[in-house]
């Protein structure tokens, strides 16, 4: 089993509407990182992100990529409190330094601006065959 890292920021559940720790709880599993070393990863820390990185770490690139300086990702992750899965939050990058960690709507807006999108993320959005 890889070792990963973990997107980690006050999310407010869509569920529940608890406001998570800013901890690995919330289950926002990343290896966009050289190394992921189960690092927490929150606004403020660097992320230096390239299309290999996010390729080989089981990203999508919404091509092409919508315009602006900050880099966007959509990932999944978990509530702590009532267990609600399949949450979004975004991950903004600005000059290889995470800006923000927040949790978003699945909506097509947020996903039109996004970057990159986490495979899990992706899968919701298709129906079931």
């Amino acid at each position: 089993m890889g070792l990963f890292d973990w997107f980690v920021g006050d999310l407010e559940c869509p569920a529940c509407g608890v406001l998570s720790p800013a901890d690995g709880r919330t289950n926002a599993q990343t290896k966009l990182r050289d190394k992921p070393y189960q690092m927490e990863l929150a606004a403020g820390d660097e992320l230096l992100v390239t299309r290999a990185s996010a390729l080989d770490a089981g990203y999508v690139p919404n091509d092409p990529f919508p315009p602006g300086d900050d880099l966007r990702i959509l990932q999944t992750w978990e509530c702590p409190s009532c267990g609600a899965p399949f949450n979004w939050l975004q991950v903004v990058v600005r000059d290889g330094r995470i800006l923000s960690v927040e949790a978003v709507s699945p909506d097509p807006d947020v996903l039109a601006a996004a970057h990159y999108i986490d495979e899990e993320a992706l899968r919701l959005l298709k129906p079931p065959a």
